[in-house]
């Protein structure tokens, strides 16, 4: 594949996608009565739809990852590869984030009781063997058990997307084995656009699907966005230019199964355990999402250039740290906040305090938790392929 010039413009919406989640927190954590005396701003109506930064997550996750794996799949390297980086990458930084917030939550106890002082506690902690198994591997979902944090649902949801590109990579790189990297790569392709397809589809005559699936084609959409952009550039000893042509085409066509979706469901209005968002507002910020990645990187250039948005670049390179962090100290912040009497019309210099204060302490765990399990080989890739 012809060098590119990397995709670092996704660092400013991991920024973006992590400010927007720390705010709905922080405003469905606010104290009774203080929220409220703020809901006809038009600011906080924004707040309250913060869930879609997952959305915006799970889009660039699909890009990168799938741009991790089908560098993995032209290079022809083992699937236990993408495997051991994917574990490497996901689970030290989240265990951290598990083991601290328990802390916290114990010393935060006693300084509650110390203080006479009422605190909204972000944590729950499981009491049954099956919940801290499930809470340690990330499988609160399929489980059925709560979560430490509420942050972790999307996490269970990016784990086993990891998987299921790793087992279409896996078979992809056997079909390479034996019939060809060509024949490989236009199995990878295939088999995404079958599995997305399909699970859309599936959504399309019923509100309810097995987990992970209920979510995928969000994920996938930044698939397809990854494909739509490189396969061009693919030489032609892989792909002839007219099946490089078919390909962009099935990869392509999820786009078209997910607007079907959007457009059956337009009037059926449904929330689950974890989002206050419908499944057709999610869909349409994803569709249109990558819509404008892909506009973006055609052209708009190096917006990653421009000095005025490097804050934001510096802020989504550890946007991971941020999301899984920032719910633990909210509580605590805001508890601080209101000590010093910043409530009521002064509650947005809180809104301040709790924001820089959750940016610094994700920087933090970002450089002792997270940055110390991206070896020197991941960051080059990350420089020359954007990948997460």
């Amino acid at each position: 594949m012809k060098n590119r010039q990397s995709f670092q413009a996704l660092d400013i919406f991991r920024g973006l996608a992590a400010v927007w989640v720390v705010f709905f927190h922080i405003y469905i954590a606010a104290p009774v009565g203080i929220a409220d005396a703020f809901i006809h701003f038009p600011l906080c109506s924004f707040f309250l739809r913060g869930q879609l930064g997952v959305c915006l997550f799970f889009v660039i996750s699909g890009y990168c990852i799938t741009a991790s794996a089908f560098h993995l799949l032209l290079h022809q390297e083992t699937s236990l590869h993408f495997s051991h980086s994917r574990v490497r990458r996901i689970y030290p930084p989240y265990l951290a984030s598990l083991i601290f917030a328990a802390m916290v939550h114990e010393l935060a106890i006693m300084i509650e009781r110390a203080l006479h002082y009422q605190i909204n506690h972000a944590g729950v902690f499981p009491n049954t063997p099956k919940a801290w198994m499930a809470n340690i591997f990330l499988l609160q979902v399929p489980l059925q058990t709560s979560f430490v944090l509420g942050v972790y649902w999307s996490l269970c949801y990016e784990i086993f997307f990891y998987l299921i590109v790793g087992l279409l990579l896996a078979m992809a790189l056997r079909v390479a084995k034996y019939h060809g990297l060509s024949t490989g790569v236009m199995v990878f392709i295939l088999a995404n656009f079958l599995l997305t397809v399909s699970t859309v589809l599936r959504l399309c005559f019923s509100p309810w699907a097995l987990f992970p699936f209920d979510k995928w084609h969000y994920f996938a959409l930044g698939g397809v966005l990854y494909f739509l952009l490189e396969l061009p550039s693919l030489e032609t000893s892989i792909l002839s230019r007219t099946r490089r042509l078919w390909m962009m085409a099935l990869a392509s066509a999820p786009c078209a199964a997910v607007l079907v979706f959007v457009v059956m469901r337009q009037n059926i209005v449904e929330t689950s355990f974890h989002t206050f968002e419908s499944s057709r507002a999610w869909s349409i910020l994803a569709l249109s999402f990558a819509g404008f990645l892909y506009l973006l990187r055609r052209y708009g250039g190096r917006i990653d250039t421009q000095k005025i948005l490097w804050p934001l670049v510096w802020l989504g390179s550890g946007s991971y740290s941020l999301y899984l962090s920032h719910r633990i100290f909210l509580p605590y912040v805001d508890m601080a906040g209101r000590m010093l009497k910043l409530v009521g019309n002064l509650y947005w210099f809180n809104v301040l305090l709790q924001v820089i204060a959750c940016i610094f302490f994700g920087r933090v765990f970002y450089l002792f938790f997270e940055k110390p399990f991206i070896s020197n080989k991941r960051r080059e890739i990350l420089r020359s392929e954007a990948v997460e």
